[in-house]
């Protein structure tokens, strides 16, 4: 019978870490949101300690960057905590 590496643990330690990342770059883009603060890859990757890299290899990220920052939407959160989109003048 052959042996059998067993690297679950670390997927599951990878997946978990990615989770992670992943959640800190959203709760960076929300708090620089409640701040009216400039959302792009700088800042986004400062405030929520990751690289550029990591966010240009996101491609939901960057479907966000492209298709909806440059069109100078202003994103405000409702009280209720959903994210509303406003047309910026």
């Amino acid at each position: 019978m052959a042996w059998k590496r067993n690297v679950e643990g670390m997927k599951n330690h990878a997946h978990h870490r990615a989770q992670k990342t992943r959640e800190r770059v959203d709760q960076a883009i929300t708090m620089l949101v409640r701040e009216c603060k400039p959302i792009n890859f700088n800042t986004v990757a400062t405030a929520a300690g990751v690289t550029k890299s990591y966010l240009y290899t996101q491609s939901d990220l960057r479907l966000m960057k492209v298709n909806y920052f440059p069109h100078q939407m202003a994103i405000t959160l409702a009280e209720n905590g959903s994210l509303v989109k406003n047309q910026k003048s």
